[in-house]
């Protein structure tokens, strides 16, 4: 929560206040009205001690120089009231000049200790306030993720430290831009900037000019890095003639030192974050190279091959060999038709925003089209469908779920045995709907369980099949997503071996006759 501005009050002053005299006259006063009636029982010298308490607290409550004037009212009051004769300033005996002078040495003495107190109490509270406050601001920015935050904070605590107003500007491009300001509404003068990116430019403390001369209301500060300066804070005191208080200016500069290394760190985390994002793109444009040299070279190469021997070889060719090769021609092609199908979809999952919801899907038909498509695509798959009756209706696209089911069994078939049977479960219950496509292939590390969701993630190759290219599940998590949905993977199954993908869509309200009519 961000902390107003508080003003702290002084410890003691050159003068005494008007306050501060009130309160000595009061104190004195009482001290009288008691001692007078403590003298009735009590010897006429025990007043002197009743008027040392009121000199006390008052020194005590309202500083040195307020106890100093109540040390004056108190040898006056006991000189008035208590010395013979009474209700004069004479003196009868002489002995009681001597008390008199003693009193009022002893009175100013204690009023002067009483308010020192005071002042070090004062100063010691204000130190551990000013304390607190850093650390507060230290934790406070340890934690800040963005400029906005950093800056909020130190307009903030600037303002509370100076008893005044804040702002803080920081670097954009050539010029500075006001981020913050304590209070908000501060509006910056043409004056007032012109003092800023001198201060900028010089990297020294631009002051606010001379009392009575026009110019900036601000005093800045730079807030330099090792990079060069990232800003500048203004500070102004509440009365606009006045400069920042030397008592404030610890706090001040601990506070920018501070400000210094969060905005720093907040740029090293930039750079680092763009870095490390150029990387990422730089990897995942050489595995798409990589990819594409592999994948779309290979299945070329064996169709090229294939036509070039039909077209030589054909009349010394038999039957079966013409038949093999032609096979392999329409294997190739679907693979390739495949791969560029995949990425095609991806390419048009991250072009932009797409509506996924936008049609109401029946379940059960979406699951036989691609399991049709499957079983043309590879004729000696072996798929069994378990489908609960009435499943409810959801919210997607009917081509994308299509493509999700057709990946998900295509990485099924890539990595099960050529005899293991694929099976696809389909459950629903009142707030979702499962679809389950479970393989008897080696199954799926737990460390690898989450990667290979990610694009151009593939496992190695082995004697079980070929690697993929390393898109279908990734397409399968960005169409899910968008669906609302969620998927995730479970391996091994049984035995320890097998693979199952389990995707969960959420159930809408469902739909009136007229809404679903095509």
């Amino acid at each position: 929560m961000e902390r107003q501005p508080n003003h702290l009050s002084p410890g003691w002053r050159l003068a005494p206040s008007w306050n501060g005299a009130a309160a000595a006259s009061a104190s004195v006063a009482t001290g009288v009205l008691v001692a007078s009636l403590l003298t009735r029982w009590l010897p006429q010298q025990s007043a002197a001690l009743v008027l040392l308490v009121s000199v006390l607290a008052t020194a005590a409550g309202f500083g040195i120089w307020s106890g100093v004037v109540a040390a004056g009212f108190s040898f006056l009051a006991y000189n008035f009231f208590f010395i013979e004769p009474l209700y004069t300033f004479t003196v009868a005996d002489p002995q009681e000049v001597f008390a008199l002078g003693v009193f009022l040495v002893v009175a100013v003495a204690a009023g002067s200790i009483a308010g020192r107190l005071r002042e070090k109490t004062i100063e010691a509270r204000n130190y551990a306030e000013r304390v607190e406050a850093l650390h507060q601001l230290s934790v406070t920015l340890s934690g800040a993720a963005t400029i906005e935050t950093i800056v909020t904070a130190v307009v903030a605590e600037m303002a509370r430290a100076v008893s005044g107003k804040a702002v803080v500007l920081t670097r954009q491009g050539n010029d500075l831009e006001l981020r913050a300001a304590f209070p908000p509404e501060i509006v910056l003068t043409e004056a007032d900037r012109q003092a800023a990116r001198r201060c900028m430019r010089r990297g020294e403390t631009v002051s606010m000019p001379a009392t009575g001369w026009e110019g900036a209301h601000f005093e800045f500060r730079v807030l330099a890095t090792v990079r060069g300066p990232a800003g500048v804070v203004g500070l102004a005191p509440v009365a606009s003639e006045e400069r920042v208080a030397a008592s404030a200016e610890p706090a001040v500069q601990a506070i920018l030192r501070l400000a210094s290394i969060a905005l720093e760190r907040t740029q090293l985390a930039a750079e680092t974050a763009k870095a490390k994002a150029e990387a990422t793109q730089e990897q995942l444009r050489s595995a798409l190279l990589s990819s594409l040299s592999h994948d779309l070279r290979t299945p070329l190469a064996t169709i090229m091959g294939a036509a070039s021997s039909l077209r030589q070889l054909s009349a010394a060719m038999t039957p079966p060999e013409r038949e093999d090769l032609l096979a392999a021609i329409e294997e190739e092609s679907a693979r390739l038709s495949r791969f560029v199908s995949n990425l095609l979809e991806m390419t048009r999952l991250e072009s932009g925003p797409i509506d996924l919801m936008r049609d109401w899907l029946d379940i059960s038909d979406t699951i036989r089209a691609a399991t049709g498509r499957a079983e043309r695509q590879f004729p000696r798959a072996r798929i069994g469908i378990t489908m609960q009756p009435g499943l409810p209706l959801i919210r997607g696209e009917a081509q994308g779920l299509e493509q999700v089911v057709l990946n998900l069994l295509d990485n099924a078939v890539r990595y099960a045995p050529g005899d293991g049977r694929i099976e696809i479960d389909t459950s629903g219950t009142a707030d979702w709907v499962t679809i389950a496509v479970t393989d008897q292939g080696p199954g799926i590390p737990p460390e690898d369980q989450e990667r290979v969701f990610d694009k151009f993630q593939r496992l190695r190759r082995d004697d079980r099949g070929e690697a993929g290219t390393g898109l279908g599940l990734a397409i399968c998590r960005a169409i899910v997503t968008g669906m609302q949905g969620t998927i995730q993977m479970e391996s091994p199954v049984s035995d320890g071996g097998g693979t199952r993908v389990v995707v969960r869509l959420p159930v809408p309200q469902q739909p009136s006759l007229e809404e679903v009519k095509p």
